[in-house]
């Protein structure tokens, strides 16, 4: 199988998808270098999907806006139109490179992040407080905040289900949290606020409630939540444009977790070409010109193999 791997190339995707998903993944693979004797590894890469027909298209060993730029600009401004949708995260590169290549692209960026985003603001709040307690030498209630990061982002109508005969218990424990640190709990209200407007429907009435919980939580005291709530506040068009357009960045968040596994099967990829090779032959959407047998037959006669 070694030696038919080898001969199998993917070349530059022969067009562009109406709907991209962009993502990065830390991937610690490079190219050989024979003059120097060591590997010239990147730290992270970066996957390209088609987010219609759930398939990664290509990956790329790197993710700056130079590089990405120069990668799209290989196709022709007529196949960059055809780009009717850029999904990604809250990353000012993406977006710049959405920006300079896809003129006629709405970009949406996945609630997804957004809760990330919120998960971490309740976190960093937990975590000053937890400081706080320990530099003053409160133990009891240092205690009370110790194992709850999971029972402050569980969803309020997900509690029942998930927590079941301990429902009860871990409502108490929230409680005895928040009356230690009460800017644990507007941490932990604004992050249920979000995800009731998630739950809303329709579009208008998402959008009226994000409204109103930006102008809420940009006024709040506490650091973590305003600078929080700055940052939705900023990325919000593209936040409501995934909603509006029903375009999510989850089959690249999906992507990572095989990308994890496939690094475990192999125990490490050095060879970033293998790397994409195997990405690709497991997550693309592979289409042989030719009978398998046919392929394995070329293969092993030393021709080489192009997807």
């Amino acid at each position: 199988m070694q030696s038919v791997f080898q001969f199998i190339h993917f070349g530059l995707p022969a067009k562009l998808p109406e709907t991209i998903c962009i993502d990065e993944f830390k991937g610690n693979s490079g190219v050989w270098s024979p003059k120097s004797h060591r590997w010239y590894r990147n730290k992270y890469h970066c996957s390209i999907s088609d987010g219609d027909s759930h398939s990664v298209i290509d990956v790329l060993d790197q993710i700056s806006g130079v590089y990405l730029n120069k990668y799209f600009h290989q196709f022709s401004l007529e196949q960059r139109k055809r780009v009717k949708y850029f999904c990604c995260d809250m990353s000012n590169g993406f977006v710049s490179v959405s920006r300079k290549n896809f003129p006629d692209a709405r970009i949406c960026i996945d609630p997804f992040h957004v809760v990330k985003r919120l998960n971490e603001m309740v976190d960093d709040v937990r975590l000053r407080y937890q400081r706080q307690f320990q530099d003053a030498g409160d133990t009891e209630s240092l205690k009370k905040l110790k194992g709850i990061i999971r029972l402050l982002k569980t969803r309020e109508d997900n509690q029942v289900k998930y927590w079941g005969a301990r429902f009860h218990e871990n409502k108490q424990r929230l409680q005895d949290a928040f009356e230690v640190a009460p800017d644990l709990l507007e941490a932990y209200d604004s992050l249920q606020f979000f995800h009731d407007i998630l739950a809303s429907w329709p579009y208008s009435v998402q959008y009226e409630e994000l409204t109103e919980w930006i102008k809420q939580y940009t006024a709040s005291d506490v650091e973590e939540i305003h600078s929080a709530a700055c940052t939705i506040r900023h990325w919000r068009g593209y936040i409501q444009n995934s909603w509006k357009y029903g375009k999510s960045n989850g089959l690249s968040e999906g992507l990572n977790n095989k990308v994890k596994v496939l690094k475990r099967v192999a125990f490490g990829l050095h060879s970033f070409e293998s790397f994409r090779k195997r990405i690709l032959l497991t997550c693309g959407k592979l289409r042989l010109s030719k009978d398998p047998l046919s392929v394995l037959e070329d293969a092993r006669n030393g021709k080489e193999i192009r997807l």
